[in-house]
């Protein structure tokens, strides 16, 4: 992972790191940053206005779910204009 510089609106000040190839000059996905209390938040940096927060066992939960394939259904989803 590559830490970046990263200011969403809820979050600030936190040491956010980038879950994209850290030969990226810029960024892209999913960034990550521990919360403290044992959680973690998830955010977009297209996005700085959501950040997901949750367990290490909920994100472990959420990998399962995609690796299984349980979550499939909303990955083939064709992307429109209106999203």
């Amino acid at each position: 992972m590559s830490v970046l510089e990263f200011f969403p609106w809820s979050f600030p000040g936190l040491h956010w790191e980038a879950a994209a190839d850290p030969e990226d000059e810029v960024p892209e996905g999913f960034v990550l940053a521990e919360v403290g209390s044992g959680r973690v938040a998830v955010a977009n940096v297209d996005n700085p206005g959501v950040v997901l927060v949750g367990t290490p066992a909920h994100l472990a939960q959420l990998k399962r779910a995609f690796e299984e394939g349980r979550l499939d259904f909303l990955l083939a989803r064709e992307v429109t204009e209106d999203d």
